[in-house]
Formats: C-alpha cells, sequence, structure tokens
C-alpha cells in the first residue's frame, strides 16, 4: 500500500435492524386518477438520518467510489441447520438489499450512486443484533487492465 492509498478516505457505518430490500414504486387504485408513489419513503427517510449522523457533515465522497458491505439477518427458529456467519441464501435478493441501501445514501455520502463503482456484498446470519454494516471508500481513478 503506497502512501496515497493510506489518506484515502474510508468510512465504516451501521444501520442497526433488519435489512431492507429495495421495493418497486405502486400506483394507486384509483380508477380516476392513477399516481405513482414510494411505500418505503419513512423507512428510507430514517435510515437517511441514521446515516447522516455518522457521517456528521462530512463532505461527499469524490468518485469513483467502492463499498464493501455485509447484511446481518437473524438466524430463524424453523431454521436448524444455519449458524452464525453461515450464508443467508434466502429472500431479500442481495442486489435488492444494496439498491435500497445506495439509495438511502444518496445526497449523504455522495451526491448520487453513480459514483459507485465497486460492489463487495455478502448476507450473512448473526447470532446477535441484525444490521447492515458498509464501509465506503475512494478508489483510483484509473485500474490497471487485467
Amino acid at each position: 500500500m503506497t502512501d496515497a492509498d493510506t489518506k484515502k478516505q474510508r468510512i465504516s457505518y451501521v444501520l442497526k435492524g433488519n435489512p431492507i430490500a429495495l421495493a418497486r414504486m405502486r400506483i394507486s387504485s384509483n380508477p380516476l386518477h392513477h399516481r405513482v408513489f414510494d411505500s418505503q419513503k419513512e423507512l428510507k427517510l430514517i435510515s437517511q438520518i441514521s446515516i447522516s449522523n455518522i457521517h456528521n457533515d462530512r463532505p461527499f465522497f469524490k468518485a469513483p467510489i467502492g463499498i464493501d458491505c455485509t447484511f446481518y439477518f437473524h438466524i430463524p427458529k424453523t431454521n436448524k441447520t444455519a449458524h452464525p456467519g453461515f450464508h443467508h441464501v434466502f429472500k431479500p435478493d442481495c442486489d435488492n438489499c444494496i439498491k435500497y441501501l445506495l439509495d438511502v445514501c444518496n445526497d449523504v455520502i455522495w451526491q448520487d450512486d453513480c459514483k459507485v463503482s465497486v460492489v463487495n456484498c455478502r448476507k450473512l446470519y448473526t447470532c446477535g443484533e441484525p444490521r447492515t454494516e458498509f464501509t465506503v471508500f475512494e478508489m483510483d481513478n484509473h485500474e490497471k487492465d487485467v
């Protein structure tokens, strides 16, 4: 690791509670006037406030950005084979959890989630509190061809 790598900003965040997957937009059933609405508006606002408190008015990350995230789910009483640290292979899907997380970080950690270039993700069981842990870091603007 070079001196330039150690100077790059790297911040870890923890969102307590069950990991949330992004839900699709809903359409009202009023036949006279259809409207589209976000059914998770309140959940997103609560998550944004929590992330904002951790981010503590730091400036936005610059592009490009990488994110390492782990979604921890509680072990259901009906699952006799799962143990802490085992991979969670049921719904919600990893990609939907990531979409929700990136969505709530907009205008808090970065201006737009289009700046996220690399995502590493895993879903695991925990015997402790369900939560979402993620680390955001700045990346070099160039990658060597592999």
